[in-house]
């Protein structure tokens, strides 16, 4: 499987941030779901791309690896966020 999960030609993305309400319509980038945060990407044309909580919290454990973040830091992150379903949208 490649990148996306789910298959996607081409994703579209948006070019403004979407509002706290719209976000839970957008399917997640990587696997489908529905989304409770967004990402801007650099990469895909600075566009806004809808995150599940599963897929933002993975996402933010690989960054903060490839950061070197010590592993203690990530743990307690990714402990912090598994108890955390606020359904905002955020800009990561």
């Amino acid at each position: 499987m490649g990148m996306f999960h789910v298959k996607q030609k081409r994703p579209k993305g948006r070019t403004k941030p979407y509002a706290d309400r719209g976000i839970s319509r957008v399917p997640c980038l990587r696997c489908g779901k529905p989304s409770s945060w967004q990402w801007r990407c650099c990469a895909l044309g600075g566009k806004y791309f809808g995150m599940c909580d599963d897929c933002d919290v993975k996402l933010n454990g690989l960054l903060m690896r490839f950061f070197g973040i010590d592993k203690s830091v990530i743990k307690r992150y990714k402990k912090k966020m598994k108890g955390d379903k606020h359904g905002k949208s955020k800009d990561h």
